[in-house]
């Protein structure tokens, strides 16, 4: 019994495998795709990845959530094709693309995977239920699959951006700053992982007490984007910011910096703020600040 399970139960599924992905609508790899360009009516959008990293480099500079862009090419990468219809059978039946939708397309969304692009173009809706019109641009043969992918497709830039504001491992950081009006408190952590008060005072830091104030740091999240420039800045209040947050020492992201201005105006929970480095001022939930709202005694080892 163990030999026929292995033998032929596993033959079986390594078929079941290789005629799932003969269904696959496109092939390609994941890991190595370095651009996505999404086009519709409403929306243009260009993705670059470098390393790790997606960045949205259209309609504007800004760092794009990973996750989000991981979710668009799961999804490109499981569609499978379903009532293909040639290029042959369309002039047998006296059909054109336009009667599937693809005079305009609904999307075009274009890979780019070691130096070669492909791209998708999404027609109408299919007559079956729960499917749609696709084709790759450079075939004729269109094909019906699930709507999953339209669904899942943003609808503004804002779907596709990172909203967490500080990024990388919380060990990593080796400097906090937190400024505010009434002076600067610095503390940095030692080669063996203590942290130290270097102002306003000198000192052996509450290790715990530090760790909190970080974990509350990694949790801040933009909570809508306000603005791509922050050439008028003072009317956010971020020219004499309520409180500027300096997180160093991250290998991946560097030193960086969080400036928070005033509250918003529709939304007194909310307060604006940018990051050195951005043109993008955002709103972060008002709850930061009274967690920063300590001295150096409750600081302190």
């Amino acid at each position: 019994l163990g030999s026929y399970i292995y033998v032929v139960e596993r033959k079986l599924d390594q078929q079941d495998r290789r005629q799932e992905k003969a269904r696959r609508a496109l092939r390609f790899d994941p890991d190595q795709v370095s651009g996505l360009r999404l086009s519709t009516s409403d929306l243009q959008l260009a993705l670059e990845k470098k390393d790790t990293d997606w960045r949205m480099v259209q309609p504007f500079q800004a760092r794009a959530d990973a996750g989000e862009v991981a979710g668009i090419l799961d999804e490109l990468e499981m569609l499978v094709r379903s009532d293909v219809i040639t290029g042959r059978e369309q002039r047998k039946q006296n059909l054109t693309p336009s009667d599937f939708g693809f005079a305009q397309p609904r999307a075009r969304i274009t890979l780019r995977e070691n130096g070669q692009e492909l791209t998708l173009l999404i027609g109408r809706d299919a007559p079956l239920g729960g499917t749609m019109f696709l084709k790759r641009e450079s075939e004729q043969s269109i094909f019906a699959a699930s709507t999953n992918l339209w669904n899942v497709l943003p609808r503004s830039p804002s779907d596709l951006r990172e909203r967490q504001v500080f990024l990388g491992p919380p060990a990593e950081f080796a400097r906090l700053e937190i400024r505010q009006p009434d002076g600067l408190t610095q503390l940095t952590r030692t080669d063996q992982g203590a942290w130290r008060l270097q102002k306003p005072v000198v000192g052996r830091a509450a290790y715990a007490t530090i760790q909190s104030i970080l974990n509350s740091l990694m949790e801040v999240r933009a909570v809508d984007f306000v603005a791509e420039s922050i050439a008028a800045s003072s009317l956010y209040g971020l020219d004499e910011p309520q409180a500027q947050i300096t997180l160093a020492g991250s290998r991946a992201y560097g030193d960086q910096v969080l400036r928070i201005g005033r509250s918003e105006e529709r939304r007194s929970n909310e307060r604006y703020a940018a990051q050195e480095g951005s043109e993008s001022i955002f709103t972060i939930s008002s709850d930061l600040l009274p967690a920063l709202e300590f001295n150096a005694t409750d600081l302190r080892d």
